[in-house]
């Protein structure tokens, strides 16, 4: 159904969703998340992207080596 309505709108479906999530009145459907539950959310969504500039920055020059086979050898580095 979102497919379809995309299409119709003549939009991606990522960006039907999110056209739709920011025309979304809050009146009708009230936030979910508080004030501060959103900050937090917030706060490590941008860690998050910090993170990973910081990771494609090291990966220049790292043989094509992806974000997710770079996170990879990370966490087996890390495992016990």
């Amino acid at each position: 159904m979102i497919r379809e309505r995309a299409a119709a709108a003549g939009m991606t479906v990522s960006r039907y969703v999110i056209e739709r999530a920011l025309a979304d009145d809050p009146d009708r459907h009230p936030l979910v998340l508080t004030e501060e539950e959103q900050a937090e959310v917030r706060g490590g969504v941008l860690e998050l992207r910090d993170f990973v500039h910081a990771l494609r920055r090291e990966l220049r020059g790292a043989g094509g080596l992806s974000l997710l086979s770079a996170i990879a050898v990370l966490a087996r580095e890390r495992s016990p």
